[in-house]
């Protein structure tokens, strides 16, 4: 736990431009890597920040395991995780909710309750208040939720972003059940980078002072 993503330097990335994109369906034979990845890309991401802030020495670990929970929510109940790998190991991650979602199984209460357990009611708290503050832009019909979009620190600015963005698009414009793609996001950068691939700012919320944009992306039909 707590291990730092990319241990070996002689990774190298390469645009997209250069090789076809390929999204993949990451099963549990690849939760160590997908963890990496996203460890990495959110490691000083504002809400991270937020709900494990007491966490001091501990907080590599304990956010790898709040990251590994949501992972988890998809896995436990038999879903893949999106992603896009640069040889043998994954450089950007998706985390997509269904638009219709399955009760919560026995086993995702269990890692729930470790969760609590050592990151510490206060930190559940926190995230308690950040999905609450996410949740006043529930458009009220099934959409796709972007959970998380992580791309490792050392592949950013090459096009894996936009590439899994594309591929969640085109899973809500298949689906008969799907009225598009929902996210949040806590960096006002992120806000305007979204806009520009099509999303529009459906609300905004405020969480202990912690702000969060949520965007829509309507599928067409």
């Amino acid at each position: 736990m707590g291990k730092k993503a990319w241990p070996d330097q002689t990774i190298h990335c390469h645009p997209l431009e250069n090789h076809p994109l390929q999204v993949e369906h990451y099963t549990r034979e690849q939760k160590d890597g997908v963890l990496d990845v996203l460890c990495d890309a959110f490691h000083d991401y504002p809400v991270m920040r937020y709900v494990l802030n007491d966490a001091h020495e501990e907080y590599d670990e304990h956010l790898r395991l709040l990251i590994e929970l949501f992972c988890e929510s998809r896995l436990t109940r038999g879903l893949p995780l999106f992603g896009i790998s640069d040889g043998a190991k994954p450089v950007a991650v998706a985390v997509v909710s269904d638009p219709v979602e399955q009760p919560a199984p026995p086993a995702l209460t269990v890692i729930e309750q470790s969760l609590a357990q050592r990151i510490g009611e206060g930190a559940m708290a926190r995230m308690a208040l950040y999905d609450a503050a996410c949740e006043e832009s529930d458009p009220g019909r099934p959409i796709h939720y972007l959970g998380m979009l992580g791309v490792g620190r050392a592949c950013q600015g090459m096009g894996y972003g936009k590439g899994l963005i594309e591929a969640t698009k085109a899973l809500a414009q298949s689906s008969s059940r799907s009225a598009g793609v929902l996210l949040n996001t806590e960096t006002e950068k992120n806000v305007s980078y979204y806009e520009s691939q099509g999303f529009r700012v459906v609300g905004e919320a405020d969480a202990e002072g912690l702000q969060t944009w949520s965007l829509f992306w309507a599928k067409s039909g």
